[in-house]
């Protein structure tokens, strides 16, 4: 899947939205957050939370873009489950179900 979708993100009172990419990884997956034009890579760890690949030199050099409390935030959302059962006929809708992301899917929404 290589098409950018819209990841909605409330932080600090304000309503964000970032693009998000999802990519196969090994027996597993990523996906890539633009971030104000920084890619931050996230990944389901051990216990399928989600958690930010960056190094502190990132951090130090973009604080004003990117804070933990955003990364948090980002992780939080990604780690969303759906709230009911889809029936999707193609792969990519799949995994954006087996993500909790089908709210992002163009044309699809659980809420």
């Amino acid at each position: 899947m290589n098409e950018s979708l819209p990841i909605p993100i409330n932080f600090q009172g304000s309503a964000l939205q970032f693009d998000a990419r999802f990519f196969n990884y090994g027996y597993s997956h990523r996906v890539e957050v633009n971030i104000n034009g920084i890619p931050v890579i996230f990944e389901p760890d051990e216990e399928r939370n989600y958690r930010a690949l960056v190094s502190a030199g990132q951090l130090e050099a973009n604080s004003s873009t990117l804070n933990i409390g955003l990364l948090q935030a980002i992780a939080a959302r990604l780690e969303a489950g759906p709230s009911k059962k889809h029936d999707f006929k193609d792969r990519d809708s799949a995994c954006f179900v087996l993500l909790g992301l089908v709210d992002l899917l163009p044309g699809r929404s659980i809420r």
